[in-house]
């Protein structure tokens, strides 16, 4: 489980076909049809699913892929997978295998809505985290403010749990998660071939039985992640070959009571972050 599963409700949600060259005597870019896929792969020092604690030791390495199918100018689907293993974990290094399917809509030019349903699963248990509903929010405000800035991008997920619990400690209640975020970004490298964009994510995590360390400790807050995150371009990698982009980062992650004590009592993290993705 992740912090991305908003990770993966929101930005997998918006993935559509790598913009294409549409200048007068250009070449387009290998995909021009509705269907469009990515994949990759991240390291992270420290892997906390919204605020909870599921591994901070070894190497952990995270692939995931999906593929987006554009039905119109408004209406997208797509289905996907995520993944984490981890070396440090007992038995199987495999720990956590994700599924998800969902509908993307777009209300209006600047709001989406965003529709999905995830399995989470620990191979290496052989069984089921838990199953959810997340229903999803964007609002981009880059018309808003002046050349140079994209907004701050905020977001609003809701996730409900429909079968299993997230917290882990079998208190026996469904949860629902609230989550808000905002992800401005500027360009801090400015370059034709290789730019570098600078995003600071900044995402509140909440819940009603969601939090749970017994049945009657329900703790609303969960953390607050507040990142900066670099991300790059490889041009080098020819266009027939789908669109690739290498991404680093820092986290800093603050957690509640109860993600606290999950977290054996320790209620600040840092966590380094890297990744190679690419998109067609």
């Amino acid at each position: 489980m992740t912090a991305r599963i908003l990770c993966m409700c929101a930005i997998l949600a918006a993935l559509v076909s790598p913009a294409m060259a549409q200048e007068e005597g250009a070449v387009a870019g290998p995909n021009t049809g509705a269907v469009s896929f990515g994949m990759g792969v991240d390291f992270t020092t420290a892997y906390f699913y919204r605020g909870i604690l599921q591994e901070n030791q070894g190497l952990i390495y995270q692939p995931w892929a999906d593929a987006t199918f554009q039905l119109n100018d408004k209406l997208s689907v797509y289905l996907g997978t995520w993944n984490s293993i981890q070396d440090n974990n007992a038995g199987s290094d495999w720990y956590e295998s994700d599924f998800f399917v969902g509908a993307n809509y777009a209300v209006s030019e600047c709001l989406s809505l965003d529709v999905s349903y995830i399995w989470l699963n620990t191979p290496s248990a052989g069984g089921e985290f838990s199953q959810e509903v997340n229903i999803g929010l964007a609002y981009d405000d880059s018309a808003l403010w002046g050349d140079g800035f994209d907004g701050l991008q905020p977001s609003f997920l809701v996730g409900i749990e429909t079968s299993g619990t997230s917290d882990g400690f079998g208190a026996g209640d469904k949860g629902v998660y609230y989550e808000l975020g905002i992800a401005p970004s500027f360009t801090v490298v400015d370059s034709a071939t290789s730019p570098i964009t600078l995003t600071i994510p900044v995402t509140v995590g909440l819940g009603s039985d969601y939090y749970q360390v017994s049945a009657t400790d329900d703790d609303t807050f969960g953390f607050v992640d507040a990142g900066l995150d670099f991300s790059m371009p490889l041009s080098f990698v020819p266009a027939q070959f789908g669109s690739w982009e290498a991404a680093a980062g820092v986290h800093f992650l603050f957690l509640g009571d109860n993600t606290e004590a999950i977290n054996n009592g320790s209620d600040f993290e840092v966590i380094g972050t890297f990744g190679i993705s690419m998109s067609y």
